[in-house]
């Protein structure tokens, strides 16, 4: 499978297990998620093995290894792990959980 191409997506968010009691932050992390699930990704992978990607501004080089794609981002110590769907259409990168919420991005080719 090739990754090289176009891919736009956004944050899927799943609230549901929120660890948070405090009425004011709850508040505020709701709005923090709506704001999120607004951002339009996309990242840009190259055939010389680089890529752009937006939102934040990143660029970097990447891997592949079967059908998990590595971005290494320039001059940051940690990596972005994908995974490339069978068909090729679809990269998922699921995110670490944080006071009950689960979130991955999820980008379609284009």
């Amino acid at each position: 499978q090739n990754p090289v191409g176009t891919w736009k997506g956004h944050l899927v968010v799943d609230a549901s297990k929120m660890t948070l009691k405090d009425p004011n932050q709850i508040k505020v992390a709701q709005q923090q998620i709506a704001a999120a699930q607004k951002l339009d990704i996309t990242l840009t992978i190259k055939a010389d093995k680089t890529f752009t990607g937006n939102p934040p501004p990143s660029n970097g080089t990447w891997t592949m290894k079967g059908n998990q794609l590595t971005l290494s981002v320039k001059g940051k110590p940690n990596v972005q792990m994908f995974v490339l769907s069978k068909d090729g259409k679809t990269l998922t990168n699921v995110l670490p959980s944080r006071s009950g919420f689960t979130s991955k991005i999820v980008l379609k080719k284009i």
